[in-house]
């Protein structure tokens, strides 16, 4: 089969012309090679001239491509001049950027390639380069020994090791990988198969130059990519290339690493606003994604298989070009995905050298700062009133603050160390609960109360806020907290719960001799009526029992209202809430739908009376009621609970008195009741049903109000 495009490469390179072959890339392109002969020939044209002549014969286009050596590649000037020749570079700059070499070697890096490398001593034996020499003459231009690893040779870091040794230079490895080498020998590859279908077909001609010309036009612009070190600066100049190729109403990219997305950087800026939670613009699942109006597109950005980020162009000058700007930017993303790359691991190195050069100054801060801070703990600790503590795995004293002592009558804090931690309890299996209460809290517990005792036996009331200590096996290892006495506070609260009862009972008490005596004076207002029937004095009588009526209803409401708020709000489960309320209600003929489970909600424990009031109102006042329903939703902070029926619904006149003490066709005291209820722990309640079509509440319990259990 005759040869078409041959790329004859020194054999100290050919392993990665091979393995760039091999993924297919050019598919019409083969590979040859010359001995290598650094520094043991005088002119490179005379080694590969023979093949040269070989090849030219067939009319191959020929890619010559050096390892490297000190030799120089002698091709006469009338064969550069001759189409089937391409010279693509030599060494170093075939795996990275000029610039990027071109600061290595300032910096006085040695780059070295894996070919080279594995015929280091046949090299030096034939340079008759003895150990010393070596040492001294690369001590005078030199710091250290770069090999640009591409990934194509095994068993190289013995290699390298004995080389470094040789030579008396520090060694490391830069891994290069072949993408540079691809796309430089990917872009003869492409001007060679553009000029080959020019050729081939005549009526094709134009459109092939015009590919060509905007090839030749991006590799002119990525060139301008190649070597810069700072990854913005490399997005707008890719950008800049979209603006110029395509004339986009705007072009952006949004940036990412280890599949975290970064801030957009947009022509014009701000083009794209973020949305929390998701990239501002979406992100194809394939390579490439046409966007749905069909003028724009969107592109990944890879390098080796990881997301660089996603390039979007939309609204393109010319939409019926849109496959020819995607064929380029798959060309301009693949060196965009590289030049970033090498952007931000210049700039991870940069980093490690800063860090390197400023560890001393970093270390010294650490240690002082460590210092300070130990003694702002220790003067916080000795300070503190309340009773910081420490317990091991052992449940023994380990630490205390010496506010212990006068806590818990002892002369030092010292005594307490070593001592069994439940000495300290009053009922010692007090302490088992609370083990599992910070268990099942997710390591911790705040504000949990229990009793101790003193030295003298004296018992007392405290709240400790303390957290778990494990290994790293997540075994028990102890716990740390904070020890407050209250019981000065519980004495109040105790106080404060008889003066409640106390007030309760009286309230009761007056409350039914009130209603005793209303319903006399409504006996004899209705004897009155009947004595004055058909006098003017009978309106008189109506009006005097409406207002007897109002009274009793008010009297009544303090029934219910002297109940709020008498216990402490608790963690409830929502679901069986709502079924005890609909249990107690009964509602016959009636579906009622429960979409709720493992959700509880902190609320006082009258809530089952808001709920028992919202379907008693729907049996009251919904008419045509047969089903109702309660379900939940959650927002970016808070909870909603919906309750639903499917009756006559609510009035837009009455909507804005609904919640009003008084307002209603009954008492007119239930949903202020229930308003009043749930406003104890923050829930509101709000009603939002469409008139005719039934009502629908939404109670809504604010972040930390409500939770979730198995």
């Amino acid at each position: 089969m005759q040869e078409k495009f041959v790329i004859l490469c020194c054999e100290n390179i050919r392993p990665e012309v091979d393995a760039i072959l091999a993924t297919g890339a050019m598919p019409e392109a083969s590979a040859r090679s010359f001995s290598f002969h650094c520094g043991h020939v005088r002119s490179v044209w005379d080694t590969v001239k023979d093949q040269y002549y070989e090849l030219d014969n067939v009319s191959a286009r020929i890619c010559l491509c050096g390892c490297g050596c000190t030799n120089t590649i002698d091709i006469p000037e009338d064969i550069l001049n001759k189409p089937p020749l391409m010279l693509v570079d030599s060494g170093a700059p075939l795996f990275l950027p000029v610039a990027l070499v071109d600061d290595f070697r300032r910096r006085g890096a040695y780059l070295i390639l894996p070919g080279w490398l594995f015929r280091w001593k046949l090299n030096a034996k034939c340079d008759k380069l003895d150990q010393s020499t070596a040492r001294e003459m690369f001590r005078e231009s030199l710091n250290e020994v770069v090999l640009l690893d591409t990934g194509v040779h095994q068993g190289i870091a013995p290699v390298l090791a004995e080389y470094a040794e040789f030579t008396g230079l520090p060694a490391r490895t830069l891994p290069v990988g072949l993408e540079h080498f691809r796309f430089r020998l990917d872009a003869q590859y492409e001007k060679w198969r553009r000029a080959q279908e020019s050729a081939a077909c005549k009526a094709t001609v134009s459109a092939a130059e015009q590919r060509v010309a905007d090839y030749s036009m991006v590799a002119d612009l990525t060139g301008m990519i190649i070597g810069v070190h700072d990854e913005n600066t490399v997005i707008l100049k890719m950008l800049d290339h979209f603006v110029r190729l395509c004339s986009p109403k705007k072009v952006a990219f949004l940036p990412a690493l280890e599949g975290t997305y970064g801030t957009v950087i947009s022509i014009p800026p701000g083009a794209y606003t973020e949305e929390q939670g998701s990239p501002p613009f979406p992100v194809p699942e394939e390579q490439y994604q046409v966007t749905g109006t069909g003028d724009g597109f969107r592109v990944r950005v890879l390098y080796n298989k990881d997301l660089i980020g996603v390039l979007s162009v939309e609204e393109v000058s010319l939409p019926s070009a849109l496959d020819e700007y995607l064929n380029l930017a798959h060309f301009i993303v693949q060196i965009a995905g590289l030049s970033i790359t090498i952007a931000r691991t210049h700039a991870n190195l940069m980093l490690a050298m800063r860090t390197r050069e400023n560890e001393i100054a970093e270390r010294i801060r650490v240690e002082l700062a460590l210092r300070e801070s130990e003694e702002k703990y220790r003067a916080i600790i000795d300070n503190i009133q309340d009773v910081f503590f420490r317990i091991d795995r052992e449940n023994r004293v380990v630490m205390v603050s010496p506010s212990a002592s006068r806590m818990f009558g002892v002369d030092s804090a010292a005594e307490m160390v070593g001592k069994p931690v439940v000495s300290l309890w009053k009922i010692p299996e007090r302490r088992d609960a609370f083990l599992e209460a910070m268990r099942t809290g997710g390591g911790a517990v705040q504000d949990w109360e229990t009793g101790f005792v003193r030295s003298d036996g004296t018992a007392f009331w405290v709240s400790i806020s303390a957290h778990l200590h494990t290994d790293k096996y997540g075994n028990y290892a102890g716990t740390e907290g904070i020890i407050r006495d209250i019981s000065e506070r519980k004495k109040i609260e105790e106080a404060l719960k008889g003066a409640i009862k106390k007030l309760n009972m009286l309230s009761s008490i007056t409350r039914h001799d009130i209603l005793n005596q209303i319903m006399g004076l409504r006996a004899y207002l209705e004897l009155s009526r009947e004595d004055l029937k058909g006098t003017k004095h009978e309106t008189f009588i109506e009006k005097e029992d409406q207002a007897a009526e109002a009274i009793q209803r008010q009297i009544e409401f303090t029934k219910y209202y002297q109940d709020i708020g008498v216990n402490a709000p608790r963690w409830q489960d929502a679901e069986w809430v709502i079924r005890e309320a609909a249990t107690q209600l009964t509602p016959p003929g009636i579906e009622v739908r429960i979409a709720i489970a493992g959700i509880e909600i902190f609320a006082d424990p009258l809530i089952i009376k808001v709920f028992f009031n919202l379907m008693e109102n729907s049996l009251r006042h919904g008419e045509r009621v047969t089903m109702m329903s309660f379900e939940s939703r959650t927002s970016t902070a808070s909870l909603i609970l919906i309750y639903r029926d499917n009756g006559v619904g609510i009035s837009e006149e009455d909507k804005e008195k609904l919640f009003r003490k008084g307002f209603g066709k009954h008492t007119g005291l239930g949903l202020f009741l229930s308003q009043e209820i749930l406003a104890i722990t923050g829930i509101t309640i709000t009603e939002n049903g469409e008139p005719g079509k039934g009502v629908q509440f939404e109670i809504t319990v604010p972040y930390g109000g409500y939770r979730y259990n198995s």
